[in-house]
């Protein structure tokens, strides 16, 4: 299937080319998808290694075709929102669809348990159905410390409460 449309985006004249902008620590992984699609015609993967220091610029100015990035979280909120909701400066893909926006809002807005699952079960199949992004790997988040170091619990994008944590002596 992925080739018949390759082919009828050349007969138009519009041959599928894209640049993967990606990070030093990424390139290996880039350049194994560009090794996985070369196999097909009518389609040009190309490979730019950015720099961190870059990203926000690069981000600001939509100045990618596709960006490696993470939506790693302990909890849906904040990040769901930050990620996929239309009007956040943090949605990379440009996502615009009234019913993920309306879900995001529930998931962010509800205390209780259940309406938030079933709005965050809303945003789960949105994001499958309209495929804004590609996930290609799953991240837990974790942290580093000392073996004296307690009470480290991880809350929003994967930071740590300081209040939870105790230090040994």
């Amino acid at each position: 299937e992925a080739q018949r449309l390759l082919d009828e985006l050349a007969a138009e004249g519009k041959p599928l080319n894209f640049t993967m902008s990606l990070y030093p620590a990424t390139k290996g992984v880039g350049e194994a998808i560009q090794t996985q699609l070369s196999t097909l015609n009518n389609l040009t993967v190309n490979v730019r290694t950015i720099d961190v220091a870059q990203v926000g610029q690069i981000m600001a100015q939509k100045d990618y075709d596709t960006l490696v990035s993470t939506v790693a979280f302990g909890d849906p909120e904040p990040r769901l929102w930050f990620s996929f909701h239309s009007k956040s400066a943090g949605n990379t893909s440009g996502i615009k669809d009234a019913e993920l926006d309306a879900a995001l809002e529930a998931g962010r807005t509800s205390t209780d348990v259940a309406e938030r699952t079933k709005a965050y079960e809303t945003v789960q199949n949105r994001l499958v159905e309209l495929n804004p992004v590609v996930f290609y790997t799953r991240a837990a988040p974790g942290v580093i410390a000392n073996s004296n170091v307690g009470g480290i619990q991880q809350y929003g994008m994967g930071s740590v409460l300081p209040e939870t944590l105790w230090v040994q002596r």
